[in-house]
């Protein structure tokens, strides 16, 4: 047995079997809905579903499938890692695995921190724009938060995505709701049949966006030695999350486009401008010229949706953290990543070292969006 066997035996011995069949669901949800997309795809128009569904039927459900097979005949810790490095040697295992974790602590110190700042800003501060050092505190306390849940065990940890997983249900369910009483009450914008054509711009605008927002299946087994079940629970978890995830896309989206006009609507702030705007049946009103005002109940639901949207998207970054670093590790001990890199903690059972290079690699990236955004 060599060495790199022998390094990979005495990590795996420090994992822990807390990863059951409805926190693999829940854990999916937060990793494939991701609310930060969703006033990009709908300032599309409404062709946004019909690339919604193309995509749902060549890309989405493919990959469910694969990911299922490949989930259950491999669910050794390290997923996408593992079946990489052993399809093709340590080499591209290596190079695959590190482009599939840097991206993740620059995402959620990149855009997920500012659709967190952008809720808060736009429930809690009347919209203005947080101070320099409010802004630095608010986002270096949401990477650290959320690390902190990856570095947690994950009996734990895992609470994070469960909340997150559940706050979508409610705000998009919420959201979908009030839609319909706004419709009753104020009309709605609609659009006719022919909006739904593809166009060519429509392609290059909307099929990357669509393509980042359907993957993940694969996330899960990045901790496929802590699963109780792989063989049973992997393919429950992915094929629940598949329609969930078609479901809590699809709804919103066609909810923005129902109140707001496309030209209305921006890709960070889409979605919480139709919140704001159809919460006004509660309490509160549409000025002429655009600008909205919640009062009473509008204002106490708006504050509620803006908590839940930061929780959906703190969850999203708290996913894609646990599992990419989960990867690097497992690179680690395995001789494909700097041996360092390669340690569970004995008292976390969780990669330690990685999840703290994931927060500082994150508030690197926090701190150049500050510089830019203050430029």
């Amino acid at each position: 047995m060599d060495t790199t066997t022998l390094a990979a035996e005495s990590e795996r011995n420090k994992l822990r079997k807390h990863f059951g069949r409805f926190d693999i669901l829940f854990f999916l949800v937060c990793t494939l809905v991701g609310l930060d997309t969703i006033g990009t795809v709908a300032a599309s128009g409404a062709e946004a579903f019909t690339w919604l569904i193309v995509l749902a039927v060549i890309f989405f459900v493919p990959s469910a499938l694969l990911t299922a097979e490949l989930g259950t005949a491999f669910a050794e810790e390290g997923g996408p890692y593992i079946w990489t490095s052993r399809a093709f040697g340590r080499l591209a295992g290596a190079v695959n695995n590190f482009l599939y974790w840097v991206t993740n602590p620059v995402w959620l110190g990149g855009t997920l921190s500012v659709s967190a700042v952008a809720a808060f800003t736009t429930f809690f501060n009347d919209g203005k724009d947080l101070s320099t050092p409010a802004f630095y505190v608010f986002t270096l306390l949401f990477i650290w938060v959320g690390v902190l849940a990856a570095i947690l065990s994950f009996d734990v940890g895992k609470w994070i995505p469960t909340a997150g997983a559940w706050s979508r249900f409610v705000l998009l369910g919420l959201f979908t709701l009030t839609v319909v009483i706004y419709a009753f009450k104020h009309g709605l914008h609609g659009f006719g049949f022919g909006d739904f054509s593809p166009t060519y711009a429509g392609f290059v605008g909307l099929v990357p966006v669509l393509m980042f927002n359907y993957v993940g299946f694969e996330l899960p087994n990045t901790a496929g030695d802590e699963m109780t079940d792989a063989q049973k629970d992997v393919p429950y978890g992915i094929f629940r999350a598949a329609g969930l995830g078609v479901l809590l896309y699809g709804l919103p989206i066609l909810g923005i486009l129902l109140v707001l006009p496309v030209k209305a609507i921006t890709g960070l702030g889409g979605f919480l401008d139709a919140i704001r705007q159809v919460f006004t049946v509660y309490g509160g009103h549409v000025a002429s010229d655009g600008t909205v005002t919640l009062s009473g109940a509008g204002t106490v639901l708006g504050d509620l949706a803006a908590v839940m949207f930061i929780l959906t998207v703190l969850s999203s970054g708290v996913t894609w953290i646990m599992g990419s670093d989960r990867a690097l590790a497992v690179s680690g001990y395995d001789g494909a990543a700097p041996r360092a890199l390669g340690v569970i903690s004995e008292r976390f059972g969780t990669p330690v070292r990685v999840n703290l290079l994931s927060g500082v690699l994150s508030t690197g990236g926090d701190c150049s969006g500050a510089c830019v955004t203050c430029a």
